[in-house]
């Protein structure tokens, strides 16, 4: 009769938020907004001009749960990143708010779908854990969906890098070992155009001023077992193979 008794009074503290309970509408990890996926990735033609991302489709462009009590939101225009709490109270989906912005958030097999604004903006995940680069993560998926690692096949700048293994936890390191630079970033929303085809691309930056005046912009072509790293002349500069 103790238990039954001590049964109802835990009840009704969680039920006023005086305890918390494991929820099974924990939403983790960094999403994607999947109308960025389908620009990279479908065979469709798309204007090969950052312009393209200019509509309400792409707000926000990114998701990432720091932790389970907040998740941080890319919004389109100038990459602004605002943070919002997260609630737990509904069952089967979780709303997150940000003074008088309440959105609410649920999750259907793999994709995340997000009531903004009287829209349904589909996400799809790209890292079980929290990023500060989603793009980043989303873009080295896309290189290593079929193989874990790659060796450098091929560099017209130099012959000493080949056979370098190239792998997602080492991406930015051996392609600033390979191109010499100091520091490598994915653009974001890049918008390299390559014979008919619009790219993702990386930007190489130098310390040195003097040796560079701006980023070398390189594209990222995938095809099949094959990476190829295109320059702004057309040319393709470094060939990673499936090891």
């Amino acid at each position: 009769m103790k238990k039954i008794i001590l049964y109802f009074i835990v009840m009704v503290l969680c039920k006023f938020g005086q305890c918390q309970v494991p929820s099974k509408n924990d939403i983790k990890g960094s999403w994607i907004n999947l109308s960025i996926t389908e620009y990279y990735e479908s065979n469709k033609q798309h204007a090969c001009d950052i312009n393209y991302f200019d509509n309400d489709k792409f707000i926000p462009l990114y998701l990432s749960f720091e932790n389970k009590d907040q998740v941080k939101i890319t919004n389109r225009i100038e990459q602004t990143i605002f943070t919002y709490k997260v609630n737990y109270t509904k069952p089967d989906s979780i709303f997150i708010y940000r003074g008088e912005n309440i959105y609410s958030i649920y999750v259907l097999k793999d994709t995340l779908k997000l009531m903004h604004n009287q829209n349904v903006i589909s996400f799809k995940k790209v890292s079980d854990n929290y990023s500060t680069d989603v793009f980043g993560e989303y873009i080295k998926g896309v290189i290593f969906k079929k193989h874990e690692n790659y060796l450098n096949s091929s560099f017209k700048e130099s012959h000493v890098y080949n056979n370098i293994l190239i792998s997602r936890a080492n991406f930015k390191d051996k392609i600033m070992e390979i191109f010499k630079c100091d520091h490598v970033d994915f653009v974001q929303l890049g918008s390299f155009k390559f014979k008919n085809t619009c790219l993702p691309e990386i930007a190489l930056y130098y310390d040195n001023s003097k040796k560079r005046e701006r980023p070398r912009v390189i594209g990222i072509l995938i095809e099949n077992d094959e990476i190829n790293f295109i320059d702004e002349s057309g040319i393709n500069v470094l060939i990673i193979k499936s090891n």
